[in-house]
């Protein structure tokens, strides 16, 4: 299936064409976005370069966690906030979740707005922090605690390189809900989403790199 962008609707629909048609699981499309993302990460930055991901309850959130793996298997320094309680979360993602923990990785759980304080000293050190928070499947505003991680993955030094989708930004409009991450850099998988293609949402996506994650 080719096309020049995707709709949220088509998105969805593309992917459970691949994973019920076609038969991909949806683990090993996880797998392959997220090491996507993790090459994009490698290609910019150094061994020494700290890396915070941002990493939410849905299998965007779990794209993420594989990127963090495959970037701690590599060497790389990474830290991962998971935003939403682990109980929540979509199975893959949970599961990605825990491999991390097994190999040492630092994740930090936050739940509520006090927390998110415990995030400021880390991301103002990153290099690189990857925004995996949010997806297409954001139907209408985001939420308070999502909205409030937002701002403050806007207010980071370092770069930001957001999975799929800058979170908050709307899939077919590109406006943000009402907030949105600003990104250096987009990996977008199959194709660039409709939004990301209006004005509004090119100066959300940063430059767009689409990732083919399963045909």
């Amino acid at each position: 299936m080719k096309t020049n962008s995707l709709s949220q609707k088509k998105a969805e629909i593309l992917d459970r064409n691949l994973i019920y048609n076609i038969g991909i699981p949806r683990i090993a499309l996880m797998e392959n976005a997220g090491r996507r993302v993790a090459d994009c990460i490698i290609e910019h930055t150094k061994k020494d370069d700290q890396i915070i991901i941002i990493a939410g309850q849905g299998y965007n959130g779990g794209d993420g966690l594989v990127a963090g793996r495959h970037l701690h298997v590599e060497g790389r320094c990474v830290r991962v906030f998971f935003i939403g309680r682990k109980e929540k979360a979509k199975d893959e993602t949970i599961s990605q979740l825990r491999i991390l923990e097994r190999l040492g990785v630092k994740v930090q759980e936050i739940t509520k707005s006090k927390d998110i304080k415990k995030i400021t000293k880390h991301v103002s050190q990153a290099r690189f922090l990857i925004d995996a928070l949010l997806g297409v499947g954001l139907r209408g505003e985001v939420r308070p605690l999502a909205h409030e991680i937002i701002k403050y993955i806007n207010s980071s030094g370092g770069k930001i390189v957001s999975v799929d989708i800058p979170s908050g930004l709307d899939v077919d409009k590109g406006i943000p809900l009402p907030v949105a991450v600003s990104a250096d850099y987009t990996v977008t998988f199959q194709a660039p989403k409709k939004g990301m293609l209006t004005s509004s949402g090119k100066k959300f996506s940063g430059e767009v790199i689409v990732a083919n994650i399963g045909g």
